[in-house]
């Protein structure tokens, strides 16, 4: 599911950059591989082929998934508690959740 959302840069990038006190906002386009929307919420699933551990992939691909949770939220006006992430390392045929 491809998307394009305007979101607070202090939400995006406030803990590795000094912009906590901003109200500017910036442009993030994305993919996400498989978005399941249901009653009780969302659930993206992101597919990798890799040869890394799941704790690996999980501290390497976080932020990633963060982005893909608030542009959900913001699109489809879900509350973020009720947006599940998960990795899907289709080389090693293991599930992370994230």
């Amino acid at each position: 599911r491809q998307f394009l959302v305007s979101l607070p840069i202090k939400q995006t990038y406030g803990k590795v950059m000094s912009v906590a006190d901003t109200d500017e906002e910036m442009i993030f386009q994305g993919a996400i591989d498989l978005l399941a929307v249901g009653e009780n919420g969302a659930r993206i699933i992101d597919y990798k082929y890799s040869t890394r551990t799941a704790e690996q992939l999980k501290s390497h691909y976080a932020p990633q998934l963060s982005l893909y949770k608030l542009a959900t939220a913001k699109i489809l006006g879900i509350p973020i508690e009720r947006i599940s992430c998960a990795i899907v390392n289709i080389r090693q045929g293991f599930q992370v959740e994230v």
